[in-house]
C-alpha cells in the first residue's frame, strides 16, 4: 500500500505532528506495510501551543501557523476568532406559528405570552383561563389574552362586581309610552293597565273596562260603566228604585201640587191638569168647564138641545112630545085624533102624520102596512182573510162576524144559501153553497174553521169565487132562476197579487160585491172590489174590535123582486129595505167618522196642552 505525500499531509493536517507520527506507524504495522514505502515528514510546529488564546473555542495549528475553529453548533465569525451559535431559525424555518428559538444544534418553537404550545410543537392556542374551574361568572366566562372576563346573556347587563348579571330594565330608559305601567321583560318591555282597565290594540294606552258591554241587561233604562263595575241610571224624569235597577217615573203631582181643579196627571218631566169626564180644560190649564155637547152641532134634536154632564138631551116645543128615539118631536094629538090606519106606529108631524115600520120591515105601497125582507132568497159566498197578519185571536172575531151576518138571513135549501171560502197564500173552500141548509149548521161549521196563517192572495180568492163558488156544482142556483148572487170579501191588509181583473169579472158575472176591511186594509183595493155605488158596498174599521158593529150595519136583508123563474124574487137594487139599510149604514159610518174626528181634535188639544 502506498500513501502519497498529499495524502499524508491530509492525514496529519488536523493533529499534532507527533501524534500523527505514531498514528501512521501504528497504521503501517496494522496493515503490514513496509516503512520503506512511507514518507515521514518532519514534525510541524504547534503554533497553538504558544499560549495563543485568541480563539474563542479551539486553536488548530497548521503549517506555518494556526486557525481558530468553533465547537459543533457554532459558526466562526468574520474576525476568524470568535464564534456565534448557529441560528437555525434563520434558515427560512417558518413552521412555528409564533416564535422560533434557536438552540445548540437546532431550534424549537415558542408561543407568545398567554398562549400554550400544542402537541405538534409548532402551533399555539390561547390559554383558556375559563377552563381552570373558574365559576365566578354568573352567566358566561370568556377567555382573553392573559386572562378572562364575564359576560351576560342577551337582555342582561354586567354588574359592577364584573361577575353577576341583572336583567336590563328597559322601562328605565325613559320609556313613557305606556299610559299606566311599564313592565320590563327579557329583551324588552310591555305595557300593563291598572285594575279595571284593558290594554288597547296599540299596546300602550288603556281604556276603562265597559262592564255594561258584557250583556248586562239588568238595568231597566241605562247601564253606566264605572271603575271595576257598573251602576244603573234612569232616564230624565225617572228615579231609581231601591233595587238599584228598575226605574219609576217621578210623580210630580205628589209634590203637593193642588193647582188642578179636578185631577193632576204626572207625565215625563212634569205634570198636567185633567178634567173629569164631561168637562174640558180651560185656557189656564187648571180649571174645568162642563162640555157643551149641544155646541157641536150634531145633536140632531128636532127642536131644542139641552147640554148635561157627559151628554145632552132633546126637548120639544110646547104642544109636541119627544119620541122614543129621544130626538124627534111630534104633535101631541094628531095621531090620537085621526084614524091613521098604521099597522105598526103613527108618527105625528106638524099638521100631519105618517106611518113607520119596525127595524127589518118595509112600509108597503099603501103607506100603512109593513112587510119583511127576511124571506129573501140569495146565494151568498163569504171570502175571509186567513193570512198571518190577522192573528189567531182576531181570526176568532172574524168567524163571529160571519155568524152575525148569517143571523140576518133566512137560510134554507129554497131560501138563502151560504158558502164560505178562506184564503191566504192559497184558497180553500170551507163549505160550498149546497152543504148546509140551516143557520145552526152554518154557524157551527164556521166556528170549526181552522186558521190557515199564510200570505194574502185576494186576487186568487176572487178568481176561485167566480170560477168555482158560484158554479152549479157547488150549489149555486141556475142563472135563469134570477137568484141574486152576493159576494162578501173580508180582508185585513194589502193583497199580494193583482185584484183588478177578477174584481171586474165578478161584477160582470152579476155578483153584487161587498168589501169589508180592517186594520191595514187598503181603501183603494176595497173600492176596486165593491159594487156600485161603491160608498154603499164597502166598510172599514181601524181594528178588529169594531167588526161586530160592521156586522150589525151590514144586514144583508136583500128583498126579492119578481122574476120569470120558478122562484119569484125581487131585484135587490129595487128593494126599499136594502136602500134603507144602506142609508142607515152610511149614516152610522158618518157618525162614527164625526166622533173620531172630534176625538182626534180633542187629542190634538191635549197634546198642545201637554207641550
Amino acid at each position: 500500500m502506498y500513501i502519497a505525500n498529499e495524502t499524508r499531509k491530509e492525514v496529519c493536517t488536523d493533529i499534532t505532528q507527533l501524534e500523527c507520527f505514531f498514528d501512521v506507524v501504528y497504521l503501517l504495522l496494522f496493515l503490514g506495510q513496509s516503512f520503506s514505502n512511507f514518507y515521514l515528514p518532519v514534525p510541524v510546529i504547534d503554533y497553538c501551543s504558544f499560549g495563543n488564546d485568541s480563539c474563542e473555542h479551539e486553536c488548530v495549528s497548521v503549517l506555518n501557523g494556526f486557525h481558530c475553529r468553533c465547537n459543533e453548533g457554532y459558526s466562526l465569525n468574520d474576525d476568524l476568532k470568535t464564534c456565534t451559535m448557529i441560528d437555525y431559525c434563520s434558515f427560512g424555518n417558518d413552521s412555528c406559528e409564533h416564535e422560533c428559538v434557536s438552540v445548540l444544534k437546532g431550534f424549537h418553537c415558542r408561543c407568545n405570552d398567554g398562549y400554550t404550545l400544542n402537541d405538534d410543537k409548532k402551533t399555539c392556542t390561547m390559554i383558556d383561563y375559563c377552563s381552570f374551574g373558574n365559576d365566578s361568572c354568573e352567566h358566561e366566562c370568556v377567555s382573553v389574552l392573559k386572562g378572562f372576563h364575564c359576560i351576560c346573556n342577551e337582555g342582561y347587563s354586567l354588574n359592577d362586581d364584573k361577575k353577576t348579571c341583572t336583567m336590563i330594565d328597559y322601562c328605565s330608559f325613559g320609556n313613557d309610552s305606556c299610559e299606566h305601567e311599564c313592565v320590563s321583560v327579557l329583551k324588552g318591555f310591555h305595557c300593563i293597565c291598572n285594575e279595571g282597565y284593558s290594554l288597547n290594540d296599540d299596546k300602550k294606552t288603556c281604556t276603562m273596562i265597559d262592564y255594561c258591554s258584557f250583556g248586562n241587561d239588568s238595568c231597566e233604562h241605562q247601564c253606566v260603566s264605572v271603575l271595576k263595575g257598573f251602576n244603573c241610571r234612569c232616564n230624565e224624569g225617572y228615579s231609581l228604585n231601591g233595587d238599584l235597577k228598575t226605574c219609576t217615573m217621578i210623580d210630580y203631582c205628589s209634590f203637593g201640587n193642588d193647582s188642578c181643579e179636578h185631577e193632576c196627571v204626572s207625565v215625563l218631566n212634569g205634570f198636567h191638569c185633567r178634567c173629569k169626564d164631561g168637562y174640558t180644560l180651560n185656557e189656564d190649564k187648571k180649571t174645568c168647564t162642563m162640555i157643551d155637547y149641544c155646541s157641536f152641532g150634531n145633536h140632531s134634536c128636532d127642536h131644542h138641545c139641552v147640554s148635561v154632564l157627559n151628554g145632552f138631551f132633546c126637548r120639544c116645543n110646547e104642544g109636541y112630545s119627544l119620541q122614543e128615539d129621544g130626538k124627534t118631536c111630534q104633535s101631541d094629538n094628531l095621531c090620537n085624533t085621526v084614524e091613521h090606519g098604521c099597522e105598526y106606529q103613527c108618527v105625528s108631524t106638524p099638521g100631519s102624520y105618517h106611518c113607520i115600520c119596525p127595524e127589518g120591515h118595509v112600509l108597503q105601497d099603501d103607506g100603512k102596512s109593513c112587510g119583511t125582507c127576511r124571506t129573501s132568497n140569495i146565494d151568498l159566498v163569504l171570502l175571509i182573510d186567513g193570512s198571518k197578519s190577522v192573528r189567531p185571536q182576531n181570526f176568532e172575531l172574524v168567524k163571529q162576524f160571519v155568524n152575525q151576518v148569517v143571523d140576518q138571513l133566512d137560510v134554507s135549501a129554497k131560501g138563502t144559501r151560504v158558502g164560505l171560502v178562506q184564503y191566504s197564500s192559497r184558497v180553500r173552500t170551507e163549505f160550498p153553497l149546497s152543504m148546509y141548509h140551516s143557520k145552526d149548521e152554518i154557524k157551527k161549521a164556521v166556528m170549526n174553521v181552522e186558521y190557515m196563517e199564510k200570505g194574502t192572495m185576494t186576487g186568487l180568492a176572487l178568481k176561485h169565487m167566480v170560477e168555482n163558488s158560484f158554479s152549479e156544482a157547488e150549489g149555486a142556483r141556475p142563472a135563469e132562476k134570477n137568484i141574486p148572487r152576493v159576494g162578501l170579501v173580508f180582508t185585513d191588509g194589502r193583497s199580494q197579487d193583482d185584484i183588478q181583473e177578477w174584481a171586474k169579472k165578478a161584477k160582470e158575472a152579476g155578483i153584487t160585491m161587498y168589501a169589508v176591511g180592517v186594520g191595514k186594509a187598503v181603501e183603494d183595493e176595497l173600492r176596486e172590489i165593491a159594487s156600485d155605488p161603491v160608498e154603499k158596498h164597502f166598510f172599514y174599521s181601524a181594528d178588529f174590535t169594531a167588526i161586530s158593529q160592521i156586522a150589525e150595519n151590514l144586514k144583508l136583508n136583500v128583498c126579492a123582486a119578481e122574476s120569470k123563474g120558478d122562484i119569484e124574487v125581487k131585484d135587490p137594487c129595487a128593494c126599499e129595505s136594502l136602500v134603507e139599510f144602506q142609508q142607515v149604514t152610511m149614516s152610522t159610518i158618518e157618525q162614527l167618522n164625526q166622533k173620531l174626528s172630534a176625538m182626534t181634535k180633542r187629542l190634538e188639544v191635549l197634546e198642545k196642552q201637554l207641550l
